[in-house]
This record gives C-alpha cells, structure tokens and sequence, in this order.
C-alpha cells in the first residue's frame, strides 16, 4: 500500500546516507567546510526539479530525486557541524549554539507556513520549482566567505576513542528517532489520517500546524 512505500522509501533513504557518511567526510576533508555546503546546496537544485517530475515519470524520478537529496543532506550535515566546530568562540559556545537553534526554529516555523500557502495557491510542482531556484540563489553568499578550515587534509581513524563513540550512539539513536517520528512521520498521519487529501489545502493547514511548535522551540533554545 501507500503508507508501506512512503515508510520503505525513507527507511531506504536513511540508510543510504549513512552508508554514505564516512566517504563523504573524506570530501569535506579534502576541500573544506565552505565549499562543501557550496556543493551541497547546488546538488539540491535537481532533487527539487526531479520531484517536480514525478507525476509524470513516477518512481525513476522520485529514486534520482532521493539519491540527490542523500548526498546534498549528508554533505551539509556534516559540513554545518564541522564549520561550527572552528567558528565557535570556546568560552561562550553554548550561547552561540542556542541562538543558532533559534534562527532555525524561526526558519523552521516560518518555512512550512511559507511553503504550504504556496503551494496551495500556485501549486506543488510550482512551488518545487521556486524552492530550487531559492537554493540556487542562497549559495550566492558562500562565493564571498573564507574557507574556515584547512584543505587537504585526510582522515584517519587510527587512535579514535570508539568506546566514546559507541556510548554517544545510543543517545544519538535515540534523538534521530525523535525527529524522524515528530517530522516525517507525523506529517504523513496528520496528512493521510486527519486532514485527507483536500486539494492543495493539505500544504498549507500542514504548513500552520508545523508553525505552531517555532515558539515552544524559541523559548527552549533561549532557557
């Protein structure tokens, strides 16, 4: 059924970004934070454009538009903690951190709603197509900033404190469950099992209800 497919698709997705973390760092490694999200973002270009196709050529295109966005959201995670991690002031990164979180809350909340009036008015596919041409435009700034990390660098894993790692694993499964069951899953229930599918009116009571929770994490990221 549907549910089933939705629910593969992203376990099969999640899976293949992790199969591709490790090699990936190798590139952040090798040409640097900066211009790593510069390629990040641009690789986002066709995931959005491919979507934009799947009406009309079906699962080729919706599998080309996911393998695009792993790597674009791979890429940028790892990147955006990278960079953090040299820019940050160390006696004060924590405060630095919080209000990071809170320019994305605000993002994030302002996104959906955004995004769903958009899209009910002009459409899915149109909206799509002005997401790319968004992420296009927003690598603009990356051209004029240094490179905060050196280059050419590479990776070893010789001395690793593993048993640090596997420890923080357990936490960090844990988080990524959350935020999987709170953003993906939870869309797709309110979407099939409360508001139907009303048109092109489901975009944007998503978008709304998604904003409501951008003050809760305002407020947790100030405490």
């Amino acid at each position: 059924c549907s549910g089933t497919f939705r629910l593969l698709y992203f376990a099969g997705y999640f899976l293949f970004r992790a199969l591709l973390a490790i090699p990936l760092s190798h590139v952040i490694a090798r040409i640097g934070a900066k211009h790593t999200s510069l390629i990040s973002n641009f690789l986002y270009v066709p995931a959005l454009l491919l979507l934009v196709t799947v009406p009309d050529h079906g699962l080729p295109a919706l599998l080309a538009a996911g393998f695009f966005q792993a790597i674009s959201v791979t890429l940028y995670d790892i990147a955006y903690l990278v960079d953090f991690s040299k820019v940050k002031h160390d006696e004060h990164a924590g405060k630095e951190l919080s209000y990071l979180h809170m320019l994305e809350q605000v993002a994030n909340g302002l996104s959906p709603v955004i995004g769903g009036f958009f899209a009910y008015w002009a459409g899915p596919q149109v909206t799509l197509f002005v997401a790319a041409v968004v992420f296009a435009l927003a690598a603009l700034p990356l051209f004029f900033t240094p490179e905060p990390i050196k280059t050419r660098q590479q990776i070893t894993f010789r001395g690793l404190p593993w048993h640090l790692i596997t420890k923080n694993l357990v936490s960090e499964a844990a988080i990524g469950a959350d935020i999987i069951a709170s953003t993906i899953l939870w869309s797709l229930l309110i979407a099939i099992g409360i508001f139907g599918t009303d048109g092109n009116a489901i975009y944007a009571q998503i978008g709304v209800l998604s904003a409501v929770t951008v003050l809760v994490g305002i407020a947790s990221a100030r405490l």
